[in-house]
């Protein structure tokens, strides 16, 4: 089960810590990813989502990475960033 270390509201901006030692899944696109582990923190401000730190297991392989997602509607100015990295450790 997922659990949020700790979460606060200040000038519009919501920060999540999670932490899923024990697994989590999540729906994407209709399709089930089964996270064995998972961890990393969620920014929400008006407009934007930040993904940082994001470190978890996934098909037995390990993933980390960060993104900026915009949240604006019709907001072509903003400007769509990911990054993200795959290393697969050998079993």
């Amino acid at each position: 089960m997922a659990s949020c270390n700790s979460a606060r509201e200040s000038r519009r901006i919501f920060e999540i810590d999670v932490d899923a030692p024990g697994g989590m899944d999540y729906t994407f696109i209709d399709k089930v990813l089964p996270f064995d582990r998972i961890a990393g923190r969620l920014l929400f401000t008006d407009d934007r989502l930040q993904i940082l730190g994001l470190k978890g297991r996934l098909f037995s392989g390990d993933l980390a990475g960060n993104a900026d997602i915009s949240l604006a509607k019709n907001d072509r100015h903003y400007p769509r960033k990911s990054q993200s990295r795959k290393r697969i450790s050998p079993s």
